[in-house]
């Protein structure tokens, strides 16, 4: 019904009532036990929650200045104002996944992807309108949803975390400014984290950088973070990097940041990656390349800190420079980010060898050497050699640098003469102490083939032709040049819509919706991405109620309270005021016993002589506030009454003015005013609500049967129906008053 008095008032349509209401029934439903015989009935009843939210997203034609009170932006800001506590942070989330688009390109089969080029741009074009009216509705809200991230994502409970990487996801993928609004508001909570604690790692920055870590895999955020990142983020990335000795919580942010920089500098993490049904990538190679790379003004402190850590880092510990050797074997893959890297090699080469040395010494002392010798091996390697990628990576241009064996010679130090094992013959000591596995083997390989390059560049340069060597190395005096990167608003509108996946390979459920938008489950983690993504936060109760709560709160009494365990109003102790959610029933308590009175069961007097007693308070059906302009209805005594004295029943002076104890008496099934008849009996009668052992008046009544006191007078003699009220009163203009009728 909802849905279809939106369709047809359109943008007329300004009720916004419903949406509190429907949240409320989705969190409900949300907490609902999946194994109950209702479960089915529950998802349904989710769904069409969710149908009903999303009839609120009518576009229609406005100016863009009235495009905040639209009924679709309205309809966003009360979801967004429902989420507002920790009980309603993943169904509230859950609720915009299901509200937001899916993140592009949209998989493809491979059976549609032979259809017309028309009917796949006529398809593009709507994918892409409807996010960017996505995108209109939302921006009035951006101030609030960076609110709702700020409280979310320091997060330390996985499922929420997930689920938010999901919704940021989507809301970045929309349009360039949504894109921009997250990685600021990550920008601003790092830096902002970092100044408050003292330029100290902290915790919650460990878990900030871990989940700006997980956003920065996607193309859609690591585009808009790549244009911010000059300035006060990479001073902060470079602060972290240049750590001495950090402590385990400053260990977990050194990950957190290689794993940023391993993204950034990953050319398959970006919007040309994906291969695009409906354009062409490969026409501008260099530009391609200069979108997917940081600016070329931070490529050369790129690779300075990555190598500074490396250097620095704890080999025992092993993660931290294993990383970032990987980050360094990644700046091998094109021939700008590899000048810069042998740059810093060169000009730091007796630092890198003192490293070498320090490495193998560490691994000789233990049983199975570190992740560090398989890392190095790999990079000397890429070093020496390129790999031919344009069959895979057509869209970039191919790498055409590489050191000579002179030049490597140079860098690690390796000379053939030494009575000493050379840094090569070393490592193969630690290959062979190994197991003979199929990694373990091509690393031997590698060795021998890096070993047999050196050891002839050794004896060039002992024949001393030198100018050999140099005329090698002119390669590397020219610096690579990259053109200007796009703008992000080039680049999502030339982003891919669609990609084609085989549906016959079993993926398909993974291309789906509901693989999409199901929740994780914490039971379904291995151990250990259990113990890598669950964090035990350990934390003071006391201390967090201190900060948390008003000094007038008092925990104690007011849970005493809450579980009806408060003194009785007999007790002497003082009752501190509570705020209005603590105001409960209260359990009489006997003072000598401190145990709850107990009462004399009283049946019920309905129907047994006993007049019922007049209510404590009004009707609140009929004492409701009217929800309509239409005037009140008026019963015929009423209107005769205000007709009799010269009112208008339905003016200003008629129902309005009538006094609130004559307009709210109406009880029961009764009709009419009742009040002076009411106030007549309770004079002559006397109504026992108590126990019978406590009542001192009259002795015990007699029973209905035998007296005629229920439709007698009582004492007086008079007649229970001679009353005023049923006596008649005056109607109409003559002044002969008129039975009471029926």
């Amino acid at each position: 019904m909802s849905s279809f008095a939106i369709q047809c008032r359109d943008a007329e349509f300004k009720d916004l009532t419903a949406i509190d209401h429907l949240m409320r029934t989705y969190y409900l439903m949300h907490y609902f036990p999946s194994n109950s015989p209702a479960a089915a009935e529950v998802e349904k009843s989710k769904h069409e929650i969710i149908q009903t939210l999303l009839a609120y997203t009518q576009p229609n034609e406005q100016h863009e200045e009235l495009l905040h009170k639209s009924l679709w932006t309205q309809m966003i800001r009360e979801i967004l104002k429902n989420i507002d506590s920790p009980s309603t942070f993943i169904p509230g989330l859950l609720v915009l996944a299901e509200l937001l688009p899916l993140p592009l390109p949209v998989p493809l089969p491979q059976t549609e992807a032979t259809s017309t080029g028309e009917t796949l741009k006529t398809k593009a074009q709507r994918l892409l309108t409807e996010r960017k009216l996505w995108s209109a509705h939302l921006h009035p809200q951006g101030a609030q949803i960076a609110r709702l991230i700020e409280a979310m994502a320091p997060s330390s409970f996985p499922q929420l975390s997930d689920l938010l990487t999901r919704v940021c996801l989507q809301l970045a993928d929309l349009a360039p400014n949504m894109t921009l609004l997250i990685s600021k508001t990550f920008s601003d909570l790092l830096c902002n984290e970092w100044s408050t604690a003292g330029q100290q790692p902290t915790a919650q920055l460990s878990r900030l950088l871990a989940f700006y870590a997980r956003l920065n895999v996607y193309p859609s955020l690591k585009i808009s973070t790549l244009s911010i990142l000059s300035g006060k983020l990479w001073d902060l990335f470079q602060q972290l990097l240049l750590i001495k000795n950090p402590s385990e919580i400053g260990i977990k942010c050194q990950i957190s940041v290689h794993r940023l920089l391993e993204s950034f500098l990953d050319t398959e993490i970006s919007f040309i990656a994906t291969k695009n049904v409906l354009a062409n990538n490969n026409t501008n190679p260099l530009l391609n390349l200069a979108s997917a790379l940081p600016n070329k003004e931070l490529i050369p402190k790129i690779a300075d800190a990555l190598f500074s850590n490396v250097m620095q880092a704890d080999i025992k510990q092993g993660e931290v420079s294993a990383l970032g050797i990987r980050n360094m074997i990644i700046l091998t893959d094109h021939d700008i980010t590899f000048y810069h890297l042998c740059a810093v090699l060169k000009q730091k080469k007796m630092e890198f060898q003192e490293w070498l040395t320090k490495l193998t010494d560490v691994n000789e002392s233990i049983t199975a050497y570190n992740p560090n010798v398989e890392a190095l091996i790999l990079f000397l390697r890429s070093l020496t050699q390129i790999e031919d990628l344009n069959q895979q990576y057509s869209y970039i241009p191919p790498r055409t640098l590489k050191l000579t064996a002179q030049e490597l010679a140079m860098i690690i130090g390796f000379n053939r003469e030494e009575k000493e094992k050379t840094i090569i013959d070393r490592l193969l000591v630690l290959l062979e102490r190994g197991e003979s596995t199929e990694v373990n083997v091509s690393l031997k390989s590698d060795l021998q083939q890096l070993k047999e390059m050196l050891t002839s560049c050794d004896v060039v340069l002992s024949s001393g032709n030198d100018e050999e060597s140099v005329a090698s190395g002119n390669e590397l005096n020219n610096e690579p040049t990259l053109p200007q990167t796009e703008s992000i608003v080039s680049q999502y509108d030339s982003r891919p819509v669609f990609t084609i996946y085989d549906a016959l390979n079993g993926d398909d459920y993974q291309m789906t919706s509901d693989y999409w938008l199901q929740a994780l489950n914490i039971d379904d983690l291995t151990a250990q991405d259990f113990e890598t993504q669950y964090e035990r936060v350990t934390c003071d109760l006391t201390e967090l109620a201190q900060s948390c709560l008003t000094p007038e709160c008092n925990l104690s009494s007011d849970c005493k309270r809450v579980l009806h365990l408060s003194a009785s109003p007999q007790s002497n102790r003082e009752r501190t005021p509570t705020a209005p959610c603590f105001r409960t029933r209260r359990v009489e308590v006997e003072p000598s016993t401190g145990r709850p009175e107990k009462k004399i069961f009283v049946t019920s007097m309905r129907g047994r002589g006993y007049a019922r007693p007049p209510p404590s308070r009004g009707d609140l059906f009929r004492s409701r506030p009217p929800n309509t302009s239409r005037p009140p209805s008026l019963h015929v005594d009423d209107f005769l009454a205000l007709e009799t004295c010269g009112a208008q029943p339905t003016g200003p002076t008629g129902y309005n003015k009538i006094p609130p104890l004559m307009r709210g008496s109406r009880v029961g099934r009764n009709r009419g005013s009742r009040i002076s008849a009411a106030a007549a009996y309770r004079k002559t009668k006397l109504i026992r609500t108590n126990s019978p052992l406590a009542w001192s008046e009259s002795g015990p009544s007699s029973h209905y049967r035998s007296s005629d006191s229920h439709f007698g007078g009582g004492s007086s003699g008079e007649p229970h129906y001679v009353t005023s009220h049923f006596t008649g009163r005056i109607r109409g203009r003559g002044l002969r008053s008129r039975p009471y009728m029926r």
